[in-house]
């Protein structure tokens, strides 16, 4: 149980469970997105394309019920999709999801750095 939201914490499971339940309109939503990222992601990666969307919905809906701002809710769903590159982007929705109940807030955030951190897990580099 999280102490400061008052609910148990969030699961991948749980949060795959939600994506089949919304499955018709998480689909059409990214199939008929007009955005020319998601146009190209779809087309290249179908299946990444749609594990990425799922995912940073299902975030989305859990950071608003959080009380996250429209800025902090879109900065962690960018942040998802930097992090999805190097694994899972349900288990980062999930671990953003249950930070942000514990703490108001996440440690990782969009940008260079966690481009560069992304980068050094998939290539063992820096950029």
């Amino acid at each position: 149980m999280d102490e400061r939201s008052g609910r148990s914490r969030f699961t991948v499971v749980e949060a795959m469970e939600w994506a089949d339940e919304n499955r018709e309109e998480l689909d059409g939503a990214r199939l008929g997105s007009e955005d020319s990222s998601v146009k190209m992601m779809n087309g290249m990666m179908p299946d990444k394309s749609r594990e990425m969307w799922d995912a940073g919905c299902w975030l989305g809906e859990r950071l608003e019920e959080l009380g996250a701002t429209e800025d902090e809710a879109m900065d962690l769903q960018f942040a998802l999709g930097q992090r999805a590159f190097a694994g899972s982007a349900w288990e980062a929705a999930v671990r953003y999801a249950n930070e942000f109940a514990e703490r108001g807030g996440t440690e990782e955030h969009a940008g260079p750095e966690l481009a560069e951190t992304v980068c050094k897990e998939i290539f063992g580099t820096e950029t």
